[in-house]
């Protein structure tokens, strides 16, 4: 009985594994796309002329991206540089400077 019990625990904790796996894939995957086809369209538009961005502490990191996906920007280091700054993601501290 008891190894009966607990094959079934083990049979839902694996299924809950799996559940949880495809939820969290199908966000990371949304998200991903999301920030792909924004860096494309930036990388495009920066082409005509260069974007004015604050990084905030993530700046190296962030420039590492940005140069990877060809983007020709300005780093604005301090915030109040930039004032009217849109957001380039939701929740994130990344700015674009007007």
């Amino acid at each position: 009985m008891v190894k009966v019990t607990g094959n079934l625990i083990m049979l839902v904790l694996a299924a809950n594994i799996v559940f949880i796996a495809v939820s969290y894939y199908g966000y990371n995957l949304k998200f991903t796309n999301l920030y792909n086809r924004t860096f494309e369209e930036m990388a495009i538009v920066s082409k005509q002329y260069p974007l004015k961005v604050y990084f905030g502490h993530f700046k190296s990191s962030n420039m590492l991206r940005f140069d990877k996906y060809g983007i020709d920007y300005k780093v604005i280091e301090n915030k109040e540089e930039c004032q009217n700054g849109q957001r380039i993601f939701p929740n994130s501290i990344l700015l674009k400077c007007p």
